[in-house]
């Protein structure tokens, strides 16, 4: 997959796909960070060969550490599922909402597996899927979030993670202004601050 920038005659390359490593194995992680620069070398010999206007590409640079899809995730208030998404399930506690599509990288890297929304659809992210289970003032976002495996490979994208990250840090900043948990902040206070911002959250 190419993505042009706005550099002319620059482009970003999302191809390389490193698998069947522990991304939470320190040993793993760097067998991991060399198979995806090697591959990467491979690629640009392989565009500068069959790949028109390509013929005297550079690699002028490739990521600074592997990026790790998805490794292990908390359990929260709420797992948030793929039927949540697709059903577009609204929740009363939304804090961020997404339009990705959920796409399942196949282990054995044969395919990708891709559900998309219907036009103009968008699904509901509960500030419960933020909140850890178990723990009174815990709050975790990003791709580490409770839901699970199916959701997960749709809000894992950096726009999505952004906007959880805003509401997790909103809802972690009122519960200390208030002095209490995150878990007695009123949603409405919440909405109202992530509003003011010019979060859109309805």
């Amino acid at each position: 997959m190419l993505f042009e920038t706005v550099n002319p005659g620059e482009v970003i390359v999302n191809t390389t796909r490193v698998i069947k490593l522990n991304p939470v194995d320190p040993w793993d992680l760097s067998r991991a960070e060399r198979e995806g620069r090697k591959q990467a070398y491979e690629l640009i010999q392989f565009f500068r060969k069959y790949c028109a206007g390509f013929s005297n590409a550079i690699l002028e640079s490739t990521g600074v550490q592997i990026g790790v899809r998805e490794s292990r995730r908390i359990i929260g208030d709420y797992i948030l599922t793929q039927e949540d998404l697709l059903q577009s399930r609204y929740f009363e506690d939304t804090v961020a909402l997404g339009g990705y599509p959920i796409d399942i990288h196949n282990p054995a890297g044969a395919k990708t597996e891709t559900t998309h929304l219907k036009p103009g659809q968008y699904y509901y992210i509960p500030l419960l899927s933020l909140i850890v289970k178990g723990f009174e003032n815990l709050l975790v976002c990003g791709r580490c979030m409770s839901a699970t495996h199916e959701a997960g490979a749709a809000i894992r994208v950096t726009p999505i993670a952004m906007g959880v990250g805003q509401a997790a840090g909103t809802a972690a900043g009122l519960a200390a202004v208030e002095g209490t948990s995150v878990r007695n902040v009123e949603i409405s206070k919440i909405h109202c601050a992530l509003e003011k911002m010019g979060a859109t959250i309805r």
